[in-house]
């Protein structure tokens, strides 16, 4: 979704851009920068994309998933 919304002509597009491709950036910097970004715009988005619980359960899918599967739990 960042990525779509860098390729596009919406206002703050260049600087996602930027966000994406800075090697500094890890992707919760980058969630941080989509969100602030996308949020004026959310309420013109179709229904049930831009609903708040949608971008958070989608992020937090991410986070835990990658947590399991950079933090062995020795089971």
């Amino acid at each position: 979704m960042a990525s779509a919304f860098a390729q596009s002509d919406l206002p703050g597009a260049d600087q996602m851009a930027k966000v994406l491709t800075n090697p500094g950036k890890h992707h919760y910097a980058q969630w941080v920068e989509f969100r602030k970004r996308i949020e004026p715009l959310r309420s013109s988005l179709p229904e049930g994309v831009g609903d708040k619980l949608t971008f958070d359960a989608v992020a937090d899918l991410i986070r835990v998933t990658r947590n399991e599967a950079g933090h062995p739990s020795g089971q």
